[in-house]
């Protein structure tokens, strides 16, 4: 019996491995942005929306609509889990951060095996800064310069200058290759 375990031990470590190797990223690029959640109501609110563009490859296996095995289509949503041992994580910058990293589902191209997304997390500061907020996640496309690689976006959000709203909205540019 305990040879059995053993063994069945062995074999899952092993295909969790080969798993592992075959991974070949999934993140293709985007941004973060941040502006003030009502800029109007006050000038003393620290309260913010972040909001992170993304862009994914379509044909990666987690590209599927939450709960389901269905792959993914514009207004779903779906949950960006761990990979290569890496969980997503959003920084404050405050020191909080979260593991929570759901992708509302904009736009999805088959041909360009492409899936793009929007996520937004709201955050109430202590302080008015200024903070760096930042996204970590695994991994780059393969293809890519910098392939299987973490990806780090970030954002400083200064609350300290009651006229600025928010930062600057960083359109995604997706890498393109011509042959």
């Amino acid at each position: 019996m305990v040879r059995n375990c053993s063994i069945r031990a062995v074999l899952s470590l092993l295909a969790v491995s080969g798993a592992a190797a075959l991974e070949t990223g999934r993140w293709r690029y985007g941004s973060v942005s941040w502006r003030r959640k009502d800029p109007e109501a006050s000038t003393q609110s620290r309260k913010v929306i972040f909001t992170v563009e993304s862009a994914w490859r379509y044909s990666h296996g987690s590209m599927v609509k939450f709960g389901t095995d269905q792959k993914a289509k514009a207004g779903d949503m779906i949950k960006i889990l761990a990979s290569d041992g890496q969980d997503p994580l959003f920084a404050f910058g405050d020191g909080n951060v979260t593991a929570r990293f759901d992708v509302e589902v904009v736009h999805v191209d088959p041909i360009q095996d492409l899936l793009m997304g929007r996520s937004s997390f709201e955050w109430d500061y202590w302080a008015r800064g200024p903070w760096d907020a930042s996204l970590t996640l695994c991994c780059r496309v393969a293809e890519n310069q910098n392939g299987m690689k973490s990806i780090l976006l970030s954002s400083t959000v200064d609350l300290t200058n009651s006229t600025v709203y928010g930062s600057p909205r960083v359109r995604m540019i997706p890498h393109v290759a011509l042959q």
